[in-house]
């Protein structure tokens, strides 16, 4: 998560992703590039939905250890990148390329670029996940089963509300 957008334990919802290293490097510094792709708007719907049942939600992930606050879902755009990010000056590259960026990490875009090329039929798709750490900080590993419990425990109920099953 990006810090001053998102705090330890929120759910990030994905709306769009794109690659952040994208572009070209010339004498004159790097020249952004970047191409956005979409979340399945269906999908983002569901994960609104289930907006006012974080703290049910949470409990059933509650046997992991956690920040203690009740996640907030955060919708926007997070951008991806090959390498994890501990330079903070790197914020403001994020900044420029989207104002509402709220997280940053190394694998939505790819699975939004291969799921939007995917030919027909067309696979729905988006990338939740909960933060656990956030960029330039230090990485812990604290958080990352609560994360990955919360995060499976919404894109289930998502998907079950999105099929009525």
């Amino acid at each position: 998560g990006l810090p001053g957008e998102v705090e330890m334990g929120d759910l990030i919802v994905a709306e769009k992703s794109w690659d952040w290293q994208s572009g070209k490097w010339t004498d004159a510094g790097f020249e952004q590039a970047p191409d956005q792709k979409e979340g399945s708007n269906e999908l983002v719907a569901q994960a609104k939905s289930l907006e006012g049942s974080a703290l049910e939600i949470m409990r059933t992930c509650i046997e992991h250890k956690n920040p203690g606050s009740i996640p907030k879902f955060k919708f926007g755009p997070m951008l991806t990148g090959s390498a994890v990010v501990t330079d903070e000056q790197l914020h403001s590259m994020f900044a420029a390329q989207h104002r509402k960026a709220i997280a940053v990490d190394m694998e939505c875009y790819g699975v939004y670029y291969a799921a939007y090329y995917a030919e027909e039929p067309k696979p729905l798709f988006l990338c939740l996940k909960t933060v656990a750490d956030l960029s330039g900080a230090a990485k812990g590993k604290e958080f990352q089963k609560y994360g990955s419990a919360l995060s499976a425990e919404v894109a289930a109920r998502a998907l079950l509300n999105h099929f009525g099953t």
